[in-house]
């Protein structure tokens, strides 16, 4: 036989948290022991209809079609059940650190389950996401700060902004998510940064004048994640982010050298749109200060070259002409 799932949601078992220990029977059950089995299923079709989702609250959230079959008994935690097939994943999020990533449309995105790894699916995807990189100058002359010493930008100022487009290539279990993802950025960071770019540094700078950044980052995941996944399924672009970030500004003192930063909380909005496979374009804004939009162009030529230009039609624009090989 057969059923049609839709309109539902599929929790996937977490392989590495234990089952609950079995209850113990009395000794007045010893009597029906042996006489009742547990109904099993026998390649029973399981068919994903139409808005399905399969979720591992909070890491994973996939709208599926596709069809399994499903063999075993059906015991109180279903950790017995096997099934097997090819699920399609149509969009969704997977949330790394402090950062959604989407799905990649682009991409033949699967979960494929088998008898041997139950409901532990192996994953076949590719995900995009895009974070803002703050510029940081050295002050030359300045005889109050160390040459170590760094003085943070404005990222208020566009100028010293950079969006960097961050791609996950994850082919593994998805409980082992983590071990098997591969991280890849345009323009070209190394594994650290890009770590560091998704939220990977929030415990290391909770210690620091930047633990407020860190702060910022972790809130605005739980805040704005349901909010902007709902407006970019609504609007169609296909990347939407409402983030928050810390404006420093930095202030002398009046007949001195001294520098005072100054930070405030405030909250952005990236509207992007993938024109072809090759080119996009982008529209970045501070929602609670008054700065020019940012808009942005990007096209890669090939795996080697991109081609990036940016304007606030103001008193910043720029084009780029990058060149990446690899050895």
């Amino acid at each position: 036989g057969g059923i049609v799932l839709s309109n539902g949601r599929i929790s996937l078992i977490d392989p590495t948290v234990l089952p609950p220990p079995a209850i113990v029977e009395d000794d007045q059950s010893d009597g029906w022991r042996g006489l009742i089995a547990l109904p099993e299923l026998t390649d029973l079709k399981v068919i994903l209809g139409r808005r399905l989702l399969i979720t591992r609250l909070p890491i994973l959230n996939f709208l599926a079609t596709g069809e399994l079959t499903v063999n075993g008994p059906l015991g109180p935690n279903m950790s017995s059940v096997r099934p097997k097939g090819i699920i399609e994943l149509r969009s969704g999020q997977v949330n790394l650190f402090t950062t959604q990533f989407n799905l990649d449309r682009s991409h033949d995105n699967t979960a494929t389950f088998t008898e041997r790894t139950g409901s532990d699916p192996i994953l076949d995807v590719r995900l995009e996401t895009s974070v803002l990189e703050e510029t940081r100058r050295l002050v030359p002359g300045d005889t109050n700060l160390s040459r170590a010493e760094i003085a943070e930008t404005s990222p208020g100022d566009f100028s010293q902004l950079q969006t960097i487009r961050i791609q996950a290539r994850v082919k593994g279990p998805a409980s082992q998510l983590f071990d098997s993802i591969e991280l890849t950025s345009s323009p070209s960071r190394s594994e650290t940064e890009i770590v560091a770019l998704i939220g990977g540094g929030f415990v290391d700078t909770l210690g620091r004048s930047e633990g407020v950044v860190g702060i910022a980052n972790l809130a605005g995941t739980a805040l704005f994640t349901s909010l902007q996944t709902l407006l970019s399924n609504a609007i169609g672009f296909s990347d939407f982010r409402i983030f928050p970030t810390v404006i420093t500004d930095i202030d002398r003192e009046e007949g001195g050298g001294d520098i005072r930063p100054t930070s405030t909380l405030a909250v952005a909005a990236e509207l992007g749109i993938k024109i072809t496979n090759d080119l996009s374009v982008s529209a970045l804004q501070l929602l609670t200060v008054e700065e020019p939009t940012q808009y942005n162009v990007r096209y890669q030529i090939n795996d080697e070259l991109l081609l990036r230009g940016s304007s606030n039609f103001s008193d910043d624009s720029r084009i780029i002409l990058e060149f990446e090989t690899r050895f």
